[in-house]
């Protein structure tokens, strides 16, 4: 069985995905200058974990604040990249000459919704750890994990069904 070869398409950004880039970008800066801007406040101890009830259940130094940045500065990189190559992913219907273009839009729209949930969720467990470490907060609530999940499974089920309807 032969593999058929995608098209590869330059697909302009629009608008739309435009702003979910910078919006995520923006959250992202914004977020590494306010944890540099606030650093000499951060209590020395800070919660490194938090448990199934959104409570903290390990601590450690502040340095351990810089990995949620770090990785999320990381995965912002990858997923940019990611989003130039949609001929690349896996879709749930064969991709044709008529479908590409808009399965690629689609694709290109699950990427960037990942992208911009994944920065907003770091960047609210990093300002959530400082709450905690000083005291204004008991932990993420128990509203925390399906705040996170419901919009993610939402964006994502919305967007595989249009591809669907796009085969």
């Amino acid at each position: 069985m032969t593999k058929r070869a995608r098209p590869i398409l330059q697909l302009p950004r629009t608008v739309a995905e435009r702003t979910l880039s910078v919006a995520g970008l923006g959250v992202l800066v914004s977020w590494l200058v306010i944890l540099a801007w606030t650093w000499n406040t951060i209590p020395s101890r800070v919660p490194m974990h938090f448990g199934v009830s959104g409570r903290a259940d390990a601590w450690g130094d502040r340095a351990t604040l810089l990995l949620l940045p770090a990785v999320g500065t990381v995965l912002y990189a990858v997923m940019s990249v990611l989003e130039r190559f949609p001929h690349t992913y896996n879709y749930p219907v064969r991709v044709t000459a008529e479908n590409a273009a808009t399965l690629y839009r689609l694709g290109r729209w699950l990427v960037l919704s990942i992208k911009l949930s994944l920065v907003c969720t770091f960047a609210f467990l990093s300002y959530m750890s400082v709450c905690v470490a000083r005291g204004d907060a008991v932990g993420l609530g128990p509203w925390f994990a399906p705040a996170l999940i419901l919009p993610l499974f939402a964006v994502t089920g919305v967007l595989v069904f249009r591809m669907w309807r796009a085969k």
